[in-house]
């Protein structure tokens, strides 16, 4: 008998939209009904994360994914070069396919991650300027990072003007979250050019699922896990 195979579900979204508090959410939920054990969590830039016992995602120590992450996101005095972005999220999105992704889904297990590919193309395809474009960026993924496609991206809508204003009451900002307004702007309108140029790639293998970033925290998290449910 073939073994079925795990999907593998990514949310995606500018910063500010609610998506990692509602990733955080989800994964409460399938811990609170029993169906955590069926999945594997992750997020980008990063490795593999576990729910501890006091409810919180944590990364399991020792990972290079987690490594790269810390160096990415400290705030620091020295300008990092476009490729130099890049070519760090292909490395770690190389080892997360090889170490989390595709021995997960070949197993039989799901994987839920927090970012992906179509974050790469909104940051770095959009904050350099015409160094690059979202479309180089997916290719540059699509030839180097050994991509593993999602099935499914629930996609976060949310306008530019009200994910500024959810940022501004978080406080603390990494480098990246501490970009100018207009370079905000720019990255804000590659999330929404992504999807449009991920399909011309890949025009059946991901289903984009809209997800209302202006409901309530419960309501978008009830809405996701139903439908992952439906799907597994």
């Amino acid at each position: 008998m073939v073994k079925e195979l795990g999907k593998f579900f990514v949310f995606e979204g500018p910063d500010g939209c609610g998506k990692s508090t509602a990733f955080l959410n989800v994964v409460r939920l399938l811990n609170e009904i029993e169906l955590l054990d069926k999945f594997r969590i992750m997020r980008e830039p990063g490795g593999e994360l576990y729910l501890s016992i006091d409810n919180k995602l944590c990364p399991y120590p020792g990972q290079y994914q987690e490594d790269l992450r810390e160096a990415f996101i400290k705030k620091r005095e020295q300008k990092v070069s476009c490729q130099s972005e890049i070519q760090t999220f292909t490395s770690l999105r190389y080892q997360n396919g090889k170490d989390i992704i595709k021995p997960s889904v070949r197993s039989g297990i799901n994987v839920l991650s927090d970012r992906y590919v179509i974050s790469s193309m909104a940051y770095q395809g959009m904050r350099f300027g015409d160094e690059t474009t979202p479309g180089k960026v997916l290719v540059q993924n699509i030839e180097f990072a050994n991509l593993h496609v999602p099935d499914v991206i629930y996609y976060f809508r949310l306008s530019f003007e009200e994910c500024l204003k959810r940022k501004g009451q978080t406080g603390s900002k990494d480098r990246i979250e501490s970009e100018d307004l207009e370079s905000k702007k720019r990255i804000f309108q590659g999330y929404l050019d992504a999807p449009e140029i991920f399909n011309k790639y890949y025009p059946e293998e991901t289903e984009f699922v809209d997800v209302d970033a202006s409901k309530s925290e419960e309501e978008i998290a009830k809405y996701i896990l139903d439908d992952i449910i439906w799907r597994i």
